[in-house]
């Protein structure tokens, strides 16, 4: 038992097991240093970006989470996860600064973000997270792959608007019902957008019309819940802490009425309903006609070894301790 009174349960997980403390990507250090050459200028008078970078030990945890993945999609990866933490952490700061941020406003600072990410000049006045979308939108532009920077666009926006739908909730004092929740909390928890550049990340050749097929857009769905739930579940404690109640056990209890205890365990419960799940479904796929084969089999496969790999690098990282 923790001192709050409660026990963080363990995570099941029937994907392949984390080569984590074992495995690392041979050019990491290289492609590290291109990243933050890359973004070198953007903190200017703060370290939002320098601080995101060290608590999650951006270089050699990222190069542990993906060590297949190909050079040019390891610094895609890494550039991601710098903008995912360095945009919590950018927002925490507006709303601190005086009277929290409007949904409209939010709104506004995201239209900026994805004009840049479309290719329009970046000015002084621009947001941070405006400013890191210049640069990622080059990145993903150089694979010259247009129809699959077209998803990855239209997850990018999913990813930022969701957290309008968030503020909207925080400003209002309100616990979303759980599917509400759901769909919110894979598009803000930037893990569909992750698993929608996988194809650039791991230089997979996958048919548009494949990768949206609605059965294999439903089992990346399942992906994304799963380590979104792992995460609400791991990172509990340190949220408890920060009086976060925006995560997954809170829902549960205020839903159902439970304990933390009891809310945390059927959080488990639900992480591994979803495993399960997702592996009877992708096991069906022969069946309707989408051969398991190939670069959608290579696809499933770096998903799934994503789970372990987050587990161990959530338990590891800094930021979460």
């Amino acid at each position: 038992m923790s001192e709050s009174g409660f026990t963080i349960p363990v995570i099941y997980c029937p994907f392949p097991a984390s080569s984590f403390d074992d495995r690392n990507h041979p050019e990491w250090p290289q492609v590290s240093q291109e990243i933050y050459a890359l973004i070198g200028d953007l903190d200017g008078s703060s370290s939002i970006l320098k601080d995101a970078a060290a608590g999650v030990v951006l270089g050699d945890y990222m190069g542990r989470v993906h060590p297949d993945a190909s050079p040019q999609g390891l610094g895609l990866s890494m550039m991601l996860t710098l903008i995912f933490f360095g945009h919590d952490d950018w927002l925490d700061q507006e709303c601190k600064q005086g009277q929290r941020l409007s949904p409209l406003e939010l709104n506004e600072y995201y239209d900026r973000a994805l004009e840049v990410y479309d290719g329009a000049p970046t000015v002084p006045s621009d947001p941070l997270i405006a400013r890191l979308m210049e640069r990622f939108g080059v990145m993903v532009r150089a694979f010259k792959r247009p129809a699959d920077s077209i998803r990855i666009r239209v997850s990018l926006e999913g990813y930022l608007r969701a957290h309008v739908w968030e503020l909207d909730l925080r400003n209002r004092r309100e616990m979303p019902p759980l599917p509400e929740y759901q769909a919110m909390r894979r598009n803000i928890a930037a893990m569909l957008l992750f698993y929608d550049m996988y194809p650039l990340i791991y230089d997979l050749n996958i048919p548009i019309s494949t990768l949206d097929h609605p059965v294999v857009r439903q089992l990346t769905l399942m992906q994304a819940d799963y380590t979104a739930w792992c995460n609400d579940i791991l990172s509990f404690e340190k949220e408890l802490n920060e009086d976060d109640p925006l995560n997954l056990p809170y829902i549960l209890q205020a839903e159902r009425n439970f304990s933390l205890q009891q809310a945390l365990d059927a959080a488990a419960e639900m992480v591994k309903k979803s495993a399960i799940d997702y592996l009877g479904l992708k096991a069906r796929l022969p069946q309707l006609g989408i051969p398991l084969s190939g670069a959608l089999a290579e696809l499933f496969d770096e998903m799934e070894r994503t789970q372990s790999h987050f587990i161990a690098y959530q338990q590891r990282a800094p930021r979460w301790k």
